[in-house]
């Protein structure tokens, strides 16, 4: 399984994000049997979608629309609260900030199932897990 990261959905948001062309790339061989995302990620994209400054901003009815085209193309899972409670009481992990989330995400990640994390962000995610592999989407 292959877990798919929130910076390649954002950069499908917005057709002038730098990402935009390789991520709708990418996204058109993914399949829920072999990709998967969170749902903190389709929540974040909504707020995203919905906040942007017009004319860029999208109706909820729009924003909608699109991540029910996600929830076509990956398996979504969530967070459960054991990740949480082992990430803020493991002193070894030493996540903190920005990585938190991230961690959250890789911890997910592994727990579902996937060995692979295709992210732009690749630099957020090293370290994190050491059986999950961390790569740019091809």
């Amino acid at each position: 399984m292959i877990f798919v990261d929130l910076s390649l959905l954002l950069a499908l948001a917005h057709e002038r994000h730098p990402d935009f062309t390789p991520s709708k790339t990418y996204l058109k061989g993914c399949t829920p049997k072999t990709h998967l995302t969170s749902a903190r990620a389709l929540i974040e994209i909504y707020a995203y979608m919905t906040g942007l400054p017009e004319p860029d901003r999208y109706s909820h009815a729009d924003a909608v629309k699109f991540i029910q085209g996600l929830k076509e193309k990956l398996t979504i899972v969530d967070f459960k609260e054991s990740y949480f409670l082992s990430l803020i009481e493991n002193s070894d992990l030493a996540v903190d900030g920005d990585r938190t989330f991230e961690a959250l995400t890789a911890k997910a990640a592994v727990d579902s199932g996937a060995t692979t994390l295709v992210t732009w962000d690749t630099k957020h995610f090293n370290g994190l897990e050491k059986s999950l592999k961390i790569t740019l989407p091809n």
